[in-house]
Order: C-alpha cells, then sequence, then structure tokens
C-alpha cells in the first residue's frame, strides 16, 4: 500500500470513529441521552407542582423529569433521578393572582436548578411523592446537573394565561418561557443558544407548562416540557476534529504528488 493510501485509510477510520462517536450516547452525572435524536434536547416533567405567593405573586415549585429525548425515566437515568425545583418568577405590573379566567400575566426573572439524585424517592406517576425537601439538593447529596436563569425579554421572561374550565370552579392555567444556562455538570452541553426570540436574542430552552388549580388555591399540579437543542461532549468533538484533519492532510498530500 502506498503512502497516500495509508494516509488515506487513517483518515476514514478516524472520521468513521468521529461520527460513530457523535451518534452515541452521552453520559453526564449518570443521565444519558443522544444528542443526534431528532427530538434533541427535550424532555417531559408528567409530575410537576407549583405555588404561588398570596401576597407577592411569585411562581416557585418543584418536579421530575419523566422524559428525556423520547427515552423514559429508566432508560435516560438508570438507577437516579433527575429532578427540579424553579422560582424567582415575579409579576409584572397588575394582578398577583391568575384570576378570572382569560387574566394573562407577564414575569420576570426566574430560576430552575436540576439535580441528579442517586437514591430515587419520588414516584414519576405521583405528584404526591415530591416535595421540596427531596427534589433539590438534600443538604450537597445531591449534584447540581444544570442551573438556568429565566431569559428576559423587554423584561419578560415567562407569560401565564388563565383559562376556564366550563366548570365554574376550576382555572387551566398555561404558561411560557424561555431560559439562559448558567452553571451545572451539563452546562457545557446544553449553553446552545438556539431558541430565537422574538426580539432578535437567543435562549437555550423554551419551556411549557400546564396546570389545573381552583380558583380557591395556590397550589396546583400539573406537567411540563421543555425544548433546546445540545451538543456533544468536548471529546466527541475532539475526536471528529481529528477525523477531518486526518481528511485534510490527505487532500494536500495528493495534490502535491
Amino acid at each position: 500500500m502506498n503512502k497516500w493510501l495509508k494516509v488515506l485509510a487513517a483518515g476514514s477510520v478516524a472520521l468513521a470513529a468521529s461520527f460513530s462517536s457523535y451518534a452515541g450516547m452521552i453520559n453526564v452525572g449518570g443521565v444519558m441521552w443522544d444528542p443526534s435524536a431528532p427530538s434533541d434536547f427535550s424532555g417531559v416533567t408528567a409530575v410537576t407542582h407549583q405555588d404561588i405567593n398570596p401576597v407577592t405573586g411569585e411562581i416557585s415549585g418543584y418536579g421530575r423529569v419523566t422524559t428525556l429525548n423520547s427515552a423514559g425515566f429508566s432508560s435516560f437515568c438508570p438507577g437516579c433521578e433527575l429532578t427540579f425545583q424553579f422560582g424567582g418568577f415575579s409579576p409584572v405590573g397588575g394582578g398577583v393572582l391568575p384570576s378570572p379566567a382569560g387574566s394573562v400575566i407577564s414575569y420576570s426573572g426566574g430560576w430552575l436548578n436540576l439535580y441528579v439524585d442517586f437514591t430515587p424517592e419520588t414516584d414519576p406517576f405521583d405528584h404526591g411523592s415530591l416535595s421540596m425537601a427531596n427534589t433539590g439538593d438534600e443538604g450537597g447529596a445531591n449534584a447540581l446537573w444544570l442551573s438556568l436563569v429565566g431569559h428576559e425579554t423587554a423584561g419578560i421572561s415567562f407569560v401565564g394565561t388563565a383559562n376556564g374550565d366550563g366548570s365554574g370552579n376550576f382555572l387551566s392555567l398555561g404558561g411560557a418561557g424561555f431560559f439562559d444556562v448558567i452553571g451545572g455538570l451539563a452546562a457545557s452541553n446544553i449553553d446552545t443558544n438556539t431558541r430565537l426570540r422574538p426580539d432578535g436574542t437567543y435562549a437555550d430552552l423554551s419551556f411549557f407548562s400546564s396546570f389545573t388549580i381552583n380558583v380557591t388555591q395556590l397550589s396546583a399540579d400539573g406537567s411540563a416540557n421543555f425544548s433546546g437543542d445540545s451538543i456533544p461532549e468536548p471529546t466527541t468533538i475532539a475526536v471528529f476534529a481529528l477525523g477531518l484533519l486526518s481528511l485534510s492532510t490527505l487532500s494536500r498530500r495528493k495534490s502535491n504528488k
């Protein structure tokens, strides 16, 4: 085999390895997902709890991620659970409570922290099994997997809407907003800035929430989903770059013959 064929073989192997690695699973702190999945990076939290401060109107709550890139919790977090807490969403002007039906409240600020817990203690099908005590860092026992803050446009990071369900006693609450990554084990993988906002800025994740709440209550159970994009781990990118470098070297050497 002549010299340039050897270089071709080496370059092909490296490039094939890079594509194989790129298509493989990423494991960050025990949480696994495929960055090449059509749904990347998206998830569902089928068990989410929300509280509203009756005086300030600030929104806070907690939950557990139950689906990630279309994979169930036992697949993306085997032997662990990915929980979260949020808060700091403050109403901007107007009322502080989501009533009557048809009212819309805009919020500023906000934060969201996700934790990976290797001593699972919540039920992914039961809202009542979750609390502020078992969805956070639990005294440092759980690792901060991802930390985000609300992405503001004209001072607004989240918009909530109250809708009547026809019974006169309940409201269906819906909300939408955006987040920016600021830290956590998976920060470098999710800090992609791919969610385009109306003002031309980019956020890392968009999210939507849905709750059913009695008009006399300040707490609600529901669900939420988020969407964004992820990038491979630095080592994966390095391997991919080496594959391209090998082919580039081959091209230069062949042209010089």
